[in-house]
């Protein structure tokens, strides 16, 4: 005999079938994020009056978050040089080049110095120590864009007519600070069934229930369902679900429980011989 705790579980099956739910767990593919670093290479000609002073004077240097930054140093006038950037506005490299300061060696000829660029977003100051009057510019640090991904669990799925699923919708930050990000969802072709976000915005890395309701009159066939997201700043990104909605099955005709029907039968005649036996057997023995 079944103990009512053993019960539940079948019951709990029971009840998704008969409400059309259908059964999942979600399981979500690792995302690769888009790499918005670069790897970028500034030449950089040391002289007294100024850095690339024949061509270009002390230029503004741009750069974001992340970068990798290639420095091809050399001096035009025979003079040591030396490249920094003052990163804590000091204007000093006595105490901190390099702990501080990102800075090469001193250098008189053709050398390079590697930066990764691992500094909050800001304007800097670089200049040659050797020179720091007359070698010098701004060194602009951009943040990184803000970026962020949508996926779906599951991605595709089958029901029959009349059944619901649900899908769970992930916005996952990729970089930068994030941002408002709005949901919506088209189908194609024209459903007929509904979906209903139970949250249709947020700020990445947040997720959200995607439910799937149909009838019995659904049109049978392959949907593609796109869900759709658009940031503040304009970042769109999407992602799809495909749905296919099968008929449902005919039904099966009932057979006729004949044992049942020949153990009611039975009581009924038990029942009348009763009824009519039993009097006049104790009619019969009466004196």
């Amino acid at each position: 005999m079944l103990r009512p705790a053993n019960l539940i579980v079948p019951i709990v099956l029971l009840l998704s079938v008969s409400l059309g739910v259908e059964q999942f767990t979600p399981v979500f593919l690792p995302s690769i994020p888009k790499a918005h670093a670069a790897s970028i290479t500034i030449v950089l000609v040391g002289q007294v009056a100024g850095w690339n002073f024949t061509t270009n004077n002390n230029p503004t240097i741009t750069v974001s978050q992340g970068d990798l930054v290639t420095f091809k140093l050399s001096s035009s006038d025979g003079a040591p040089h030396w490249f920094i950037v003052d990163t804590d506005g000091d204007g000093s490299a006595t105490d901190d080049c390099p702990s501080v300061d990102p800075c090469s060696s001193s250098f008189a000829t053709d050398t390079i110095y590697p930066l990764n660029v691992m500094l909050p977003a800001g304007t800097y100051t670089y200049y040659c120590v050797i020179h720091p009057s007359t070698m010098f510019g701004k060194f602009v640090v951009l943040p990184v864009p803000f970026d962020y991904a949508i996926s779906l669990a599951p991605s595709r799925t089958s029901i029959v007519q009349g059944q619901n699923t649900t899908v769970i919708v992930r916005s996952s930050l990729v970089s930068g600070i994030a941002e408002n990000v709005s949901l919506s969802t088209a189908v194609s072709p024209d459903p007929s069934f509904r979906i209903v976000l139970n949250t249709t915005s947020g700020f990445p890395s947040f997720s959200v229930t995607m439910l799937i309701a149909t009838g019995s009159s659904s049109q049978i066939g392959t949907y593609t369902v796109t869900v759709m997201g658009m940031s503040s700043s304009g970042v769109a990104r999407n992602a799809t679900f495909t749905l296919t909605l099968t008929s449902r099955p005919p039904a099966t005709p009932q057979t006729p429980n004949y044992a049942v029907f020949a153990g009611i039968g039975a009581v009924v005649v038990a029942s009348v011989l009763l009824v009519f036996l039993v009097p006049r057997r104790l009619r019969n023995k009466k004196p």
